[in-house]
């Protein structure tokens, strides 16, 4: 039993599998970042920030940086394929970046389209219970 595994803990991936997701994840994040400087902006605060982030320019910032991330793990993956482990933890930072600029995304699409309806139901309600728009923001956040 103990022979079966030092084998298998001994075979790598061969490299077209782990060079191929990282070379698209590259292309991707460049691809992102260039569809946000080409969508519609507002100026916030002085600065042009996507219509879709009009309301929280921070999660527009948090965007960048995690596509900043993406880039950095997945091009320095690429260039230390010689160094396994270095390239393994590049490859994680690259995908949980990944997978954290999609969910900043996800969010702020769900509040695009969600907004106007809490607004709507909000102006509906009791006037005492009109801060529960605020405390669930404040509670997700």
């Amino acid at each position: 039993m103990g022979s079966v595994f030092s084998l298998l803990k001994n075979v790598g991936f061969p490299k077209s599998i782990t060079v191929c997701p990282m070379k698209s994840i590259v292309g991707i994040c460049t691809t992102a970042v260039t569809m946000s400087m080409v969508f519609p902006n507002e100026n916030v605060d002085g600065r042009p920030v996507p219509a879709l982030f009009r309301d929280r320019p921070t999660d527009y910032h948090m965007f960048l940086i995690s596509t900043l991330f993406v880039f950095i793990g997945a091009f320095s993956a690429l260039l230390t394929q010689h160094k396994p482990r270095i390239e393994r933890c590049c490859r994680i930072i690259a995908i949980a970046s990944m997978l954290s600029a999609l969910t900043i995304v996800l969010f702020a699409t769900a509040l695009w389209f969600l907004g106007p309806l809490l607004d709507y139901h909000v102006g509906q309600l009791p006037l005492g219970l009109s801060n529960w728009k605020a405390a669930i923001v404040k509670a997700v956040l």
